[in-house]
């Protein structure tokens, strides 16, 4: 299966990646992740994981699969990939 979807800002690139690298600070600005909790003290990177609690949903580890600075990073969980 595949979603996507896309919306418009009035904001730079690079601030936009900025706050969506901030995943700690995910659940200020979105009600579809109650918490996150990095796994290590590193940037994120491809193989970081980070353990998320969802509304709903048992909490889980998500692992970093692929991340290009700047343009977009993907993970996955029990099989299911993720790009952002």
């Amino acid at each position: 299966m595949e979603y996507e979807t896309s919306v418009d800002i009035q904001a730079h690139p690079e601030l936009v990646w900025r706050v969506l690298m901030d995943i700690v600070a995910w659940p200020k600005w979105t009600d579809s992740v109650t918490w996150l909790a990095r796994v290590e003290d590193k940037p994120l990177a491809e193989g970081s994981e980070v353990q998320i609690k969802q509304p709903k949903l048992k909490a889980a580890v998500w692992t970093v699969s692929a991340l290009v600075p700047a343009r977009s990073f993907s993970w996955t969980n029990s099989g299911a990939p993720r790009t952002l």
